[in-house]
């Protein structure tokens, strides 16, 4: 079982961040067929993380180093989401054309 995050150790913080967006990403991968223990380490590694984040800062370097840290993982993730909708935008026209010829083939018949 994972304990709380202790807040100077940013690597382990970081390797925990990084373990529960690959478990995520599987999880949706896998749907309905992911097995119960990534369910429960994802659950695990959410809530270690939550009681992390609910340590408040002690003094002002460490807020702007916790800031910095938060904004880094959203810009990671805007990132992310910009590769993902272009690859959307790769696919969407292809599917489209796709669905448009099977429609033809399937009219002519």
């Amino acid at each position: 079982m994972i304990t709380t995050i202790p807040t100077t150790d940013r690597a382990l913080r970081a390797a925990h961040e990084r373990r529960l967006r690959q478990l995520e990403i599987r999880a949706a991968r896998q749907g309905y067929d992911t097995p119960a223990e990534i369910h429960t380490e994802i659950a695990e590694i959410k809530a270690a993380l939550a009681a992390d984040a609910a340590v408040e800062p002690a003094n002002e370097t460490e807020r702007y180093v916790l800031l910095a840290q938060r904004l880094n993982g959203l810009t990671i993730l805007v990132d992310e989401t910009r590769v993902d909708v272009k690859r959307l935008l790769w696919l969407l026209p292809i599917l489209m054309l796709t669905f448009t010829l099977l429609l033809i083939v399937l009219v002519k018949l």
